[in-house]
């Protein structure tokens, strides 16, 4: 009897004469290789796009939406601060923004150049308010994202200032940074005033990185002595344990601003039913501003004002002169001299023009 294996269901001739599984395996075969194909391309673009020609020609392509997208989850932006930086960096022609966001001086630069061209617009206030809070929440990204833990990394120059047990702050400036210890060129007045901390105790410190970063230190003071020329130096100990400290709602810079105040007499407003009205009265003081952000600032001044005061307060900026402010103080604290308190202010009504030029004298566009 003669059998057909071919007629046989299952049988290996049978499987080997089945099309299907031919063109099964020719699919397969085709898919791996577009797959393959697709694997070697993925590593040439990856290796060009690694290159420094690439990346230096990409630096200078204007800035795309897709850039402004990977910029803002990087830095946690809203869709409003997206679309408000996209528009930033059209309106100055920005260079990709993507390989400068991380760069205080040049992401500075095209916010100086829409500030200059908000000047000319009639909304230019809230314009510039959301300009600079977005300028204050990229540069508080990029602080956070470099942190150092020995005082070894502070760089020469670097103002340092000693925070007396008290609160009161001394500026100082590091005039050498060796392996051993910091040297600090102190003031003849400091040198010679009861705040200054004795030798071989430790005391508190406070600087600034560039990156916008403020530290606290606790340093051992070696000894004090004198450089060739005679200035008074603080010798110090390194520390290995700085602390980074959390950044303030709103940016604040030192200073030295004369100001005219007055009390205040507050009242329920009689047009507002749910309104304060804020009455200056007619005796003017003076004071100096030392310390200032949008939202308050620091005055010294010859007055022990209590804690829960409302006062008045015209100041200027480098040029011009702000609307008035209305400020409660917050806390009161005794200052080097026998007759000298610092107030700290928080604002309570402060209008948006004064709080853009605030912030414009901090930066420096003004």
């Amino acid at each position: 009897m003669n059998i057909n294996a071919a007629a046989i269901p299952g049988s290996p001739l049978a499987a080997r004469q089945n099309p299907i599984i031919y063109i099964s395996l020719l699919i397969a075969f085709i898919l791996f290789c577009i797959l393959f194909a697709i694997r070697l391309l993925l590593r040439r673009v990856k290796a060009a796009h690694s290159t420094p020609e690439w990346i230096e020609q990409q630096k200078k392509l204007p800035t795309k939406l897709s850039n402004i997208k990977a910029v803002a989850q990087k830095y946690g932006l809203s869709k409003e601060e997206q679309n408000f930086l996209y528009t930033i960096c059209k309106d100055t022609n920005a260079a990709n923004i993507e390989y400068f966001i991380h760069n205080e001086k040049d992401i500075d630069e095209i916010f100086r150049k829409e500030y200059e061209l908000n000047k000319t617009l009639e909304n230019r206030e809230v314009l510039n308010s959301k300009l600079f809070d977005l300028r204050y929440k990229i540069e508080r990204v990029n602080a956070a994202s470099i942190i150092i833990n020995s005082s070894k990394a502070i760089p020469d120059n670097t103002e340092i200032s000693y925070v007396s047990p008290s609160g009161l702050r001394f500026p100082m400036k590091l005039t050498m940074n060796s392996d051993k210890e910091l040297l600090l060129q102190i003031s003849s007045a400091f040198a010679a005033s009861p705040y200054k901390p004795k030798e071989l105790s430790k005391a508190d410190f406070t600087f600034r990185m560039n990156t916008g970063m403020h530290y606290r230190m606790s340093l051992r003071i070696v000894r004090y002595q004198k450089d060739s020329a005679g200035h008074n130096q603080m010798v110090l100990m390194h520390s290995e344990n700085l602390e980074p400290l959390v950044r303030r709602g709103a940016k604040r810079e030192e200073c030295k601003t004369s100001c005219t105040y007055t009390a205040v007499k507050v009242k329920a407003s009689s047009e507002n039913k749910n309104g304060i009205e804020y009455i200056p009265l007619e005796h003017k003081y003076s004071g100096i501003v030392v310390d200032i952000s949008k939202s308050g600032c620091q005055l010294v001044t010859s007055l022990p004002i209590k804690e829960g005061q409302y006062l008045h307060l015209e100041l200027k900026t480098n040029r011009a002169q702000l609307d008035p402010i209305i400020g409660m103080i917050v806390s009161l604290q005794k200052g080097i001299g026998a007759r000298q308190f610092i107030l700290h202010i928080s604002f309570v009504r402060i209008s948006q023009a004064a709080q853009n030029r605030i912030q414009a004298h901090i930066y420096h566009y003004e």
